[in-house]
């Protein structure tokens, strides 16, 4: 790109060539440059920038060569420096650091220190300096055009040619991993000798999708692999960009950790003696290890192979396990499991009951190798006294095939709402929780606990979740609920859409100051309680209904001398499955299983007693608020899915009053046994 600028000045500066005359006109240089230049030869009379000037010398032709007086073009055109050495009859020219010399009466130049040859040398005529126009031109980028028929010279400057910046890169690899950063190196520049001002980088992925960016590091690393076009724009000082330079970077999958080794330390033990497990693993160093998987496995004298998840602390029963280990990246990319055996002998150092009480975690698998049948225990001494708030409880339909209500019920006081719901729609859909004020006045509702779980296809980790959250949660939030209005309770406490196949389930505990009509309903995705709504059936399987008094509260007087039994929600002797009524089907209804209602136990131990919960359904996975008040999912890790196995609940100190808290889990089967062994029998 060239702009035209008036260089006329260009041409001073190179016509600056004085002998003793040329002393003089080096004095007071130093004009602005003029943007064009006329001269007429022979004639003293020039224009510059439109304005009339004289010169002391015209311009004249000597052997075809046009001479030009050098003070004029100096002093009026260039504004250059100019320099004498007497000695040597030399003039010197510096314009912005592009230096001339010529001597008078010689044709030998030098431009930058480089040496040239003109057709004409300078010449002195009435004490002016004269030199030739060519020269000029070629030297400081005049432009210069004769024109024969009026003997015309007009002389104008170019701008020197300004590039534009150059956009260059390289990728340090030809290829990256997904999750890997991405490095280059950049080879931009400006040919005119400039710096890189700025970079603007476009990432172009395979589905069309651009992104601009500043730097690489705001795009990279990326998790998805593929082809990704890079592109590079520059700019220089000028504020001129570059043309766009781009290259194709191919980023390959992110690669499994790959476990090389797995042992056991000691690779054959005693029971109860303690077991640690090393391993060695390869994966990409700029990933990260973000879970383990342990299981471990063993044969029952049927042959049926048992396995449970999680990283054994000791063994039990002389038997072999094989214990396994998965690895999770950061790309959820797990790697092959890898197996270690571990031999366990007869030797007893310590029994599972001692050992798993004497460190009591709660949730923690109890083995039960010697298969205690704890049903088998003698019944606890125990009182239940009935209280707490209104149970609204909608599971029926539990698999829902179409929009509607699914139940509704008016309640007021203390009230805990139970849903559980599957979406067998086969499109996206919302369970909506709505709470209405039918009444004339306002009314206060306090949201007091609340758990829940979902959406998820997996029903046994919605259902622990649910009851997790619900003891570990304290609400305490207050809803002011005018006359007339209706508030969605779903958004408040976060409900998101399901998708085909998945579940929502909750608990939530009220406390409201007047009635309040709760409805549970199947609807579509943005739907408000203002679009009427069919009432759907119950599927006469799962239950759906209103129950009073859903807390029970037992009081144990334990033996202290032998291990001891509580079943709960099997509905006979003093549990009994609460009664209620199906407000919209119109009948009476009975809770089985007790899902909804919080059991809250109590009692004092003569001498230090281990409390385990042995599931007798077909597999557990269900929630405690235990003897310190904390939450504990139950079992810690995985599924309780046979008889002879239990978990943890904790250790009753002697002497001082122990309290924990249950409520069965939905997706869980009851009923479950609560074993009281004290410290004598473990």
């Amino acid at each position: 790109m060239k702009r035209v600028f008036v260089i006329a000045v260009v041409l001073a500066v190179l016509l600056c060539w004085l002998s003793p005359a040329a002393a003089q006109e080096a004095e007071g240089v130093g004009a602005t440059d003029a943007r064009q230049v006329e001269l007429t030869l022979g004639s003293t009379k020039a224009v510059v920038n439109g304005d009339e000037v004289t010169l002391d010398v015209p311009p004249r032709v000597v052997d075809g060569t046009t001479l030009m007086p050098l003070r004029f073009v100096c002093d009026d055109v260039l504004g250059a420096s100019v320099g004498w050495d007497e000695e040597e009859k030399k003039v010197v020219v510096n314009k912005e650091g592009r230096v001339v010399e010529l001597w008078i009466g010689k044709r030998d130049a030098l431009v930058d220190g480089k040496g040239y040859s003109m057709l004409q040398a300078p010449m002195v005529e009435k004490g002016r300096t004269l030199l030739p126009l060519r020269f000029l031109t070629e030297n400081f980028g005049l432009k210069t055009v004769y024109h024969p028929s009026s003997k015309k010279i007009v002389i104008t400057q170019t701008e020197p040619e300004i590039s534009e910046p150059v956009a260059d890169f390289e990728f340090t690899k030809d290829s990256i991993r997904a999750g890997e950063g991405l490095r280059v190196i950049d080879r931009s520049y400006d040919p005119d000798g400039g710096i890189i001002m700025d970079r603007l980088w476009e990432i172009e992925r395979e589905s069309g999708d651009k992104k601009q960016v500043s730097d690489l590091s705001d795009y990279f690393p990326v998790r998805s692999p593929g082809k990704y076009i890079i592109r590079l724009r520059v700019m220089d000082g000028q504020g001129i960009w570059s043309q766009w330079f781009q290259r194709v970077l191919d980023v390959r999958p992110n690669q499994p950790p790959v476990i090389t080794s797995l042992s056991a330390n000691p690779s054959r033990a005693a029971q109860g003696e303690e077991i640690e497990f090393f391993y060695d693993y390869i994966d990409e160093e700029f990933d990260s290890i973000q879970e383990e998987r342990w299981v471990y496995r063993y044969r029952e004298h049927s042959g049926q192979i048992r396995e449970l998840v999680g990283k054994p602390r000791a063994l039990f029963g002389a038997r072999s396990y094989e214990v396994g280990l998965k690895l999770r990246d950061s790309f959820n990319n797990w790697s092959k499991e890898a197996v270690v055996t571990v031999d366990m002998t007869s030797d007893k150092k310590m029994s599972e009951l001692e050992y798993r009480f004497s460190k009591p975690i709660p949730g923690d698998i109890i083995l039960n190798p010697d298969a205690l049948n704890f049903n088998n225990f003698p019944n606890a001494d125990w009182e239940v006294e009935h209280g707490g708030p209104t149970l609204i409880m909608s599971n029926s339909p539990e698999t829902v095939n179409s929009t509607g209500v699914l139940y509704e019920d008016t309640a007021e006081g203390p009230v805990r709402l139970f849903y559980h719901h599957v979406n067998n729609t086969g499109e996206n859909k919302e369970l909506a929780l709505w709470v209405k004020n039918r009444g004339n006045r306002p009314v206060r509702l306090t949201l007091e606990r609340a758990g829940t779980g979902g959406p998820s296809k997996d029903e046994m980790f919605m259902g622990q979740r649910v009851v997790s959250t619900y003891f570990e949660s304290s609400e305490n939030r207050v809803l002011e609920i005018a006359p007339g209005k209706t508030i969605s309770l779903g958004n408040i406490l976060g409900l998101r859409a399901m998708k085909p196949r998945e579940m929502l389930s909750g608990m939530v505990d009220m406390e409201c100051s007047g009635p309040l009509t709760f409805t549970v309903a199947m609807i579509e995705e943005g739907q408000t309680y203002l679009t009427p709504l069919p009432v759907l059936p119950s599927d006469g399987i799962h239950v759906r209904g209103t129950f009073e008094n859903s807390d029970v509260l037992i009081n144990i007087a334990q033996d202290g001398e032998q291990s001891e039994k509580m079943i709960l929600g099997r509905g006979m002797d003093k549990d009994h499955f609460l009664q209620g009524y199906d407000a919209l089907g119109r009948r009476e209804v009975v809770n089985h299983g007790n899902y909804g209602v919080v059991y809250k136990t109590e009692f004092v131990s003569d001498t230090p007693t281990g409390i385990l919960v042995n599931p007798r359904g077909s597999g557990f996975r269900g929630a405690i608020s235990g003897l310190d008040g904390e939450s504990y999912v139950v079992p810690d890790k995985g599924v309780l899915n046979f008889y002879g196995a239990a978990a943890v609940v904790g250790v009753s100190p002697e002497g001082k009053i122990s309290r924990f808290v249950y409520t069965p889990a939905g997706g869980s089967d009851t009923p479950v046994i609560f074993a009281f062994i004290p410290k004598g029998e473990w």
